[in-house]
């Protein structure tokens, strides 16, 4: 449900704004003279002599920072119908570390790139996709936790009346449900690929997810705030079974 929610709805759109700084580490082309020129990758051994565990989103920031400084007027592009297939966690510890390394990697590349938000001469990556991240990737889960904290607070000491925040939650659930079904929608238009049973699957998932999985990533996110600037952790790859066939030889 998240990666529909990701690459249906989430990249289209920002592909439709021109703002969109982040492709898929799995499957993303580049123009290899762009690449080259910009140093690669950042690395330690690179010409910045800086790590990242947030590459894929680093290199599009950095190719549109110097596309915009030099006035090119080139463009980051999705192909929604582009198929690629990625293993994705299949343990607690696998996903949270998998989160972990996401958010420390948003962490270190709006940190290195910071000089580009605000900035009207890197257009809707300077004043739109970069104050999004700041504000709803970086600080959104701060304020969420502290909210969930405060109800419960607000509820034990009986500071407020119960039905108001419980009609804003669910103002929010209701939200999130309908961006979930409007990717799934996009989804079946354009690519046609769900069975029933998988679209009910899914419709429950977008239902469910609300309730503890959303509020346990919020506070794992606040958490990888805090060991970004006090530990050092690298990559941490998780494991990778491969793809077996069900069928037999």
């Amino acid at each position: 449900m998240e990666y529909l929610r990701s690459f249906v709805a989430g990249r289209l759109g920002w592909t439709v704004l021109d703002s969109l700084l982040i492709i898929s580490g799995a499957f993303g082309l580049f123009k290899r003279q762009a690449v080259m020129e910009l140093g690669g990758y950042l690395t330690g051994k690179g010409i910045y002599r800086h790590e990242t565990v947030g590459e894929d989103m680093e290199i599009v920031v950095r190719l549109t920072r110097k596309d915009r400084e030099e006035g090119r007027g080139g463009k980051v592009d999705y192909a929604y119908n582009a198929n690629c297939w990625t293993e994705v966690p299949e343990t607690w510890p696998a996903l949270r570390r998998q989160r972990d390394r996401w958010h420390r990697g948003l962490m270190e590349v709006l940190c290195f790139h910071r000089s580009m938000t605000f900035r009207p001469r890197y257009k809707a990556a300077g004043l739109l996709s970069l104050p999004y991240f700041f504000l709803f990737e970086l600080i959104g889960p701060w304020l969420e936790s502290l909210g969930y904290l405060v109800l419960v607070l607000a509820l034990v000491f009986n500071l407020i009346d119960p039905m108001i925040p419980l009609t804003v939650f669910g103002i929010a659930v209701f939200f999130g449900i309908l961006i979930s079904v409007a990717s799934m929608l996009l989804a079946e238009r354009q690519i046609l690929y769900f069975r029933t049973k998988e679209f009910f699957k899914l419709l429950a998932v977008a239902v469910i997810e609300n309730f503890g999985f959303r509020q346990l990533t919020s506070m794992g996110r606040v958490w990888s705030n805090f060991q970004f600037f006090f530990v050092s952790k690298g990559w941490q790859k998780g494991s990778r079974k491969g793809f077996a066939s069900k069928v037999a030889p």
